[in-house]
């Protein structure tokens, strides 16, 4: 008997069999025949039950195979993402838009110390070679290394110091090794810091933007840290909720320290009976002379040195690490050249590098601190060939090996100035003095230099810039107005001062017998 084979109807589309909520052998695989006379042959239940079976072992084994080829191919995507997320994190990170690597602890792979000549800071900037600032790091405070890098023959390391992350070149920096610590914030725990300038101010929240809660906050305070935050530390002071800036503190980082002092000077450091500047000296400590910690307090530690024992004030050390201390030849780093000429390395260094080629903005001084400011004015003046009288500015850009130094003061002509020019030493001098008026210190170099006569003790440490502040302080209280541009704007930001005698009046009779003294003892002092 001949049979006429009849097949089901296919669906129009894919999607169409894509609509269906679950796979209906019935529907698509009919469970009778039509026969040549119309009748329906129909199978019984085993050999439907057996079709079932075979047609549902049939779609697992496609199933598996479609689930591992797909697998495959999401396994080769994840590759491919992860190596392009890799490079994109890299390039985020090198950019330190705000993506920073995670400090968690105080044992990071690789410590380093920051060191400069002439300034108390280095700064750190957004890219590896660039110029945008990303802020600053005070000279001899551990910082972890976070990444090396080197661009157009220079390298560059990219360092976090308490949440605050930039890039400097590594020529800045000293590798350290052995007992030191990387300050970060344990919770639940004590994270004591020192105050370690003279005098300082603590803020409402982060930034020295915000508003002052404390002035003459005094050297060798000690603060529980409780928060980092883009180099702020959350602290309690006195009752109160508070912000220190944390590169004007120091921190007890290792038992072993390295006497040391960024000012030039060549002479050592005293040790002292007590920990206090008016106390006994017992000797003098050579620099770069390494001595293990017995103790601390209030920013002082307890050494022991020549058979006597007695403190020394952190301020004038490194925490080193190990009895070994810090390298001052394999590094050569701008530190380890202290004691030779800053003139022997001249650096092709520049506050503004193109103040003399385009408009300066806000945006482009807002980091920039007083002193920067003021040498970003200068600045203008040295690339045509100014001397300066002054000392602080005539070493600095001796130090420049672009400088060119032959016009005196005297016979400069500011006609030389282009638009630009005029247009920056304004926009900046403004910035200058607004940040003067709205943020007058009650400081002083030497608070009671008009009280009682000055000793060695009391000027210990201070560098050539600081001396002819303090000599000029005894001229300020009897409100003479200051002729030279650094010492009108310096005391222009003290509360205190108050110009009101021109300097060719100013009749110098006015000085008691202290005042007289100390202005001799000071100058002898100076260089």
């Amino acid at each position: 008997m001949d049979y006429k084979d009849y097949t089901t109807e296919e669906p129009d589309n894919q999607e169409e069999l894509d609509d269906q909520d679950e796979f209906n052998v019935d529907m698509y695989y009919p469970d009778w025949q039509v026969l040549a006379n119309g009748k329906k042959d129909v199978y019984d239940a085993p050999q439907k039950e057996a079709l079932k079976q075979k047609i549902y072992f049939a779609a697992k084994i496609v199933a598996v195979i479609a689930v591992l080829l797909l697998g495959k191919q999401l396994l080769f995507n994840s590759s491919n993402d992860e190596e392009a997320a890799s490079s994109t994190e890299q390039l985020v990170n090198d950019e330190s838009n705000g993506n920073k690597i995670l400090v968690e602890d105080d044992s990071y792979k690789t410590v380093v110390t920051a060191k400069s000549i002439n300034l108390d800071n280095i700064k750190i900037y957004k890219t590896a070679g660039g110029d945008k600032k990303a802020g600053k790091v005070q000279e001899g405070v551990p910082c972890a290394l976070l990444k090396e890098k080197e661009v157009d023959g220079e390298k560059w390391a990219l360092i976090d110091f308490c949440n605050q992350q930039g890039w400097c070149r590594m020529d800045m920096l000293r590798k350290v090794s052995g007992d030191i610590k990387y300050f970060y914030v344990e919770k639940d725990s004590t994270n004591m810091v020192f105050i370690n300038e003279n005098e300082i101010k603590l803020h409402t929240d982060a930034g020295k933007k915000t508003d002052i809660s404390f002035t003459n906050v005094k050297y060798g305070t000690e603060l529980n840290i409780l928060e980092v935050k883009d180099g702020w530390g959350r602290t309690m002071y006195k009752n109160q909720e508070c912000w220190v800036d944390m590169n004007v503190v120091g921190f007890y980082a290792s038992k072993y320290w390295q006497i040391e002092r960024c000012d030039g000077s060549t002479s050592g450091i005293k040790i002292r009976k007590n920990t206090d500047e008016n106390s006994d000296v017992l000797g003098m400590v050579p620099l770069t002379t390494v001595l293990k910690s017995d103790g601390f307090k209030n920013g002082w530690s307890k050494f022991s040195y020549n058979g006597k024992v007695g403190w020394v004030k952190l301020h004038y050390a490194t925490p080193c690490g190990g009895d070994k201390g810090l390298s001052f030849t394999e590094d050569k780093t701008e530190a380890t050249t202290q004691t030779k000429k800053a003139t022997e390395k001249k650096e092709e260094k520049y506050i503004l590098r193109d103040s003399s080629s385009r408009y300066l903005t806000e945006g482009d001084i807002a980091g920039l601190t007083d002193k920067e400011l003021g040498l970003a004015i200068n600045e203008i003046y040295a690339r045509h060939g100014r001397i300066f009288d002054d000392k602080y500015y005539r070493e600095y850009f001796e130090s420049c090996s672009w400088y060119k130094g032959s016009v005196k003061a005297d016979d400069f002509d500011e006609s030389v100035f282009n638009e630009y020019e005029k247009a920056n030493i304004d926009l900046l001098a403004a910035y200058r003095n607004k940040d003067s008026k709205n943020d007058k210190e009650d400081k002083h170099v030497i608070a009671d230099s008009s009280d009682c006569y000055l000793t060695e003790d009391d000027i210990e440490g201070l560098t050539d810039d600081e001396l002819g502040l303090a000599i000029n302080e005894i001229y300020a209280r009897h409100g003479r107005i200051f002729d030279n541009e650094y010492y009108r704007k310096y005391f222009e930001s003290c509360s205190w001062y108050e110009g009101s005698v021109k300097a060719d009046d100013f009749d110098e009779s006015v000085f008691n017998e202290y005042e007289k003294a100390n202005i001799a003892f000071l100058s002898s002092y100076r260089k």
